[in-house]
Order: structure tokens, then sequence, then C-alpha cells
């Protein structure tokens, strides 16, 4: 099969392909197909949960960016549905996406980030709680 023939690939078979590579702990590979099945994903709700947290584990080392952005679009959908226990899922990634940022010297960004959920969520009393204590969960800082 020859590099061309993979321009008509359909998505099923993009996430067959990450899988394998997923499974051959390829983060090369796992990455080059990700990118080529979010260039076919429609706008909305990204359909494949679990594989996004597969995907984000696998590359994390040598393409924190697409970890990042995996993070943060789980963690935002968690956020909009508006429960407790949405709120406290989305903190467990947005302690790896601050966790992802600060180890790559993006401390600032991440406070950015942080304010912008802050921002946008305002009136989400619980929520706010909830990321109050992500700035308190170090005991130590080494």
């Amino acid at each position: 099969m020859n590099r061309d023939s993979f321009s008509k690939i359909d998505a099923p078979a993009f996430e067959l392909l990450i899988d394998i590579a997923i499974e051959e702990e390829n983060p090369d590979e796992v990455a080059r197909w990700y990118k080529k099945l979010k260039m076919r994903e429609k706008k909305g709700e990204y359909r494949y949960f679990t594989r996004r947290e597969k995907i984000a584990r696998t590359v994390q080392e040598k393409y924190p960016e697409i970890a990042i952005e995996i993070w943060k679009t789980i963690a935002e959908e968690l956020i909009s549905r508006t429960k407790v226990d949405a709120y406290e899922s989305a903190s467990i990634y947005l302690r790896m996406v601050r966790n992802a940022m600060e180890a790559g010297g993006q401390k600032a960004g991440w406070e950015s980030y942080l304010s912008e959920i802050r921002e946008k969520n305002r009136l989400k009393r619980k929520l706010l709680e909830i990321l109050d204590m992500l700035g308190k969960d170090r005991i130590i800082d080494i």
C-alpha cells in the first residue's frame, strides 16, 4: 500500500490505525493518525472519549502539545455538563494540563488558561471551589 492510498482511508480506519500505534507504543504514528482523524472530524463533541485519553497518554512525552489539547478538550466538555462530579473529573484533566504546561516552561500560559476557565464559568461556584484546589494540591514543591 503506498502513501497516496492513505488519503482515501475513512475515519473508522484511522481509529484502528491509532489503536495499532497505541499498542505498538509508537507516539509518532499515534500523532500522525490522530492529526489525520482530527482533520476529518466535524465540529461538535468528539466521539472517541476513551481513545482520546489513550492518545494523550501515548504522545504526552514526545508531543505534549497534542496531549494538552486533548486534556483541555475533555476538561471543557466535562465542565459544560454543569454537574459537580463532572467538575471533579475535569480537575483531573486540568491537573494533567497544568503539569504538562509547567514542565514545558509554560507556567504563564497555564495561569492564563486557568483564568479563562474561571472567567467563562464565573457563576459556577462549585467549579470555582474545585479550581481553587488545583493550586493547593501540591504538599511540597520540588
